[in-house]
């Protein structure tokens, strides 16, 4: 009987993570879209790549310019901002950046109300999540947490909610 030796066996298995010359090279970077600047409303999104720290100036815009807005990313797939106030009132839009491509569309799923100063968070390859901000009338702040599930970009809304419901909250993960 012969013992498996592994410094005398070559092994014919290859890994997904295994790189085979055909993939797309990612390079991390992130996104800042929106804003308020001047008295207008933005749409451009800059994109940093780091670990150079260049800065670029994409040529594709968010769906409508807007302020108030909040992000979040599935790494290396697509980043997402949602929400917002442009100069029509708030909005339920939620815009993908595909990468590397640096291409933005709009999703057919749109958050659960209209709303601004809000967290975004994603646990990536799974789901993102919104919570939080507030509607028109201004005073009403929302405990509600919208769910992206990844890769199929559907909302749901989540039964939990907030402890409170708030506004200008963000989120991470």
């Amino acid at each position: 009987m012969t013992s498996f030796d592994s410094r005398r066996r070559v092994s014919t298995y290859t890994s997904a993570w295994m790189p085979t010359g055909d993939e797309t090279t990612y390079i991390p970077s992130g996104y800042f879209a929106g804003g308020y600047d001047a008295g207008a409303e933005v749409s451009g999104i800059d994109k940093i790549t780091v670990p150079a720290e260049t800065k670029s100036t994409l040529s594709a815009t968010l769906s409508s310019a807007r302020w108030g807005l909040s992000g979040m990313a599935n790494w290396g797939v697509g980043g997402y901002f949602a929400g917002g106030f442009p100069t029509s009132g708030l909005t339920s839009i939620i815009d993908k950046i595909t990468i590397p491509a640096d291409t933005v569309s709009t999703l057919s799923a749109t958050l659960t109300q209209p709303r601004r100063g809000f967290g975004g968070m994603a646990n990536s390859a799974v789901a993102g999540y919104y919570a939080g901000g507030n509607t028109h009338p201004w005073w009403e702040y929302l405990s509600g947490i919208d769910k992206i599930t990844f890769p199929a970009d559907t909302k749901s809304t989540l039964s939990a909610t907030l402890t409170t419901a708030r506004i200008r909250g963000d989120g991470y993960g």
